[in-house]
């Protein structure tokens, strides 16, 4: 579904991705783990048209999308959920959902009720959210501000989503239901790239994935075989 092919990113004269290549499949949750400053963030910047790569290419369902605007990137159905959540604090969560949904068509009845049907299913998927529909973004904790990016990104309708360290600042029972959630997402049909520092939790919902390390794929594997790499278990697990 996704291909990424020698990709290089420099950010004023540090090379940030040295020739990265990795593939998304169709269906699956792909897993980008590594330390801080990495390049993971830079992986997703650059798939989605908002960090310009030097050299390399990246590959949508078999088309070359290197280069493109954001936008029509967006409109192809990749979608990033960013890290720090950045949603709008002084608008409400309703107007922040209904923002995640302003590529789609509003005009027509269908439209409308196609709109309202995925907010509601936001709102079933967080619970929370709906107790706080007419409150501002910006009075909501770190752990709902982050259920509120997430759901603004599922209102785009994305065939791919990617999130970048959803659990990043997060208390131990928000990570679990975050990462319960992008179970659900996958398995309601959204094929997932994440990025995270958590690397257990990472794999544990992962069919796949991939180590970073300063710029470059390391090594990679299915989830469980990576779980089980003493390299992972000893870098970044913390066990011997």
């Amino acid at each position: 579904m996704l291909k990424l092919e020698g990709l290089s990113v420099f950010y004023d004269g540090i090379h940030a991705l040295q020739g990265i290549s990795l593939e998304v499949p169709e269906g699956k949750i792909v897993s980008l783990i590594g330390a801080n400053g990495a390049g993971k963030s830079t992986t997703l910047k650059s798939i989605v048209g908002l960090v310009k790569p030097a050299a390399g290419s990246v590959s949508w369902a078999g088309e070359d999308i290197t280069g493109r605007a954001t936008k029509d990137i967006v409109s192809s159905g990749i979608v990033l959920c960013p890290e720090g959540r950045r949603v709008f604090p002084n608008l409400t969560v309703e107007e922040n959902l209904i923002l995640g949904a302003y590529s789609r068509d509003a005009k027509t009845k269908a439209g409308k009720d196609s709109i309202r049907k995925d907010r509601d299913m936001v709102y079933d998927l967080f619970p929370r959210l709906r107790e706080r529909m007419r409150q501002s973004a910006g009075t909501l904790s770190g752990g709902e501000q982050q259920m509120l990016a997430v759901g603004r990104g599922l209102m785009t309708k994305p065939k791919l989503f990617m999130l970048d360290e959803p659990s990043l600042g997060l208390a131990p029972l928000v990570v679990k239901m975050i990462f319960d959630i992008v179970r659900e997402i996958n398995r309601a049909g959204t094929t997932v790239l994440l990025v995270e520092q958590n690397a257990r939790a990472a794999l544990e919902v992962a069919d796949y994935g991939y180590v970073l390390e300063t710029g470059a794929i390391s090594f990679s594997g299915t989830g469980k075989d990576l779980l089980a790499d003493d390299r992972v278990r000893k870098a970044y697990l913390g066990e011997a």
